[in-house]
């Protein structure tokens, strides 16, 4: 009884072995888990502070601007991309002025032809008023002659006629300058207004 089978030294060799491998998990488990980390260390002292971030990200402004143009249309030039500093009164877009300037081309003609109508309608005026005149001096001779009763009735009523046909000419010249003035501040406006929309 001594002696050992040689099935029991092959089952205490299989023990010894597993014995020696969780010893060796052991201390492998024990060497990662449980050794100190190594650290650098660093002394401490007075220094620079900076402070800067790396990263990735997208900018949003405090303030947002909308623009919006007086005028519609097709647009001409695009002066500055998205994300460039712009300043108060610089060109963002130019749109494109063709037909205002048409516009602008024929509220200048409709200008010229109220004034030249004005100058058309004083003219008539003073004309009107030369009428007038004359008409009153034949209507006072003819009344000076029916005194000495050289003249006939049918004269005297021409005169009379004449003059209130002058003082109505006179009347309504007046009245055409009036309104060809009304109509030349409207030519006026309606110029500013399309300058105003070219600008």
């Amino acid at each position: 009884m001594s002696a050992m089978s040689n099935s029991d030294r092959r089952w205490a060799w299989r023990g010894v072995k597993a014995v020696a491998v969780v010893a060796a998990i052991s201390v492998a488990v024990y060497w990662v888990r449980f050794l100190p980390i190594q650290v650098r260390q660093q002394q401490v002292a007075r220094g620079e502070l900076r402070a800067e971030v790396m990263g990735t990200g997208t900018l949003e402004a405090r303030v947002k601007a909308s623009m919006s143009p007086k005028i519609s249309g097709r647009v001409r030039a695009i002066a500055v991309d998205q994300g460039d500093a712009v300043s108060s009164g610089q060109v963002l877009v130019t749109l494109d002025d063709d037909e205002l300037q048409q516009q602008v081309e024929i509220a200048q003609a409709n200008l010229e032809t109220a004034q030249a109508a004005i100058d058309r309608l004083k003219s008539d005026e003073v004309r009107a008023a030369a009428t007038l005149t004359a008409a009153k001096s034949e209507h006072q001779r003819n009344e000076k002659l029916r005194a000495g009763n050289t003249i006939s009735q049918s004269d005297i009523d021409k005169s009379v006629e004449a003059l209130a046909v002058a003082e109505a000419g006179v009347a309504r010249a007046k009245f055409a300058v009036v309104e060809g003035r009304k109509q030349l501040v409207a030519a006026e406006k309606t110029m500013q207004y399309h300058q105003a929309r070219l600008a």
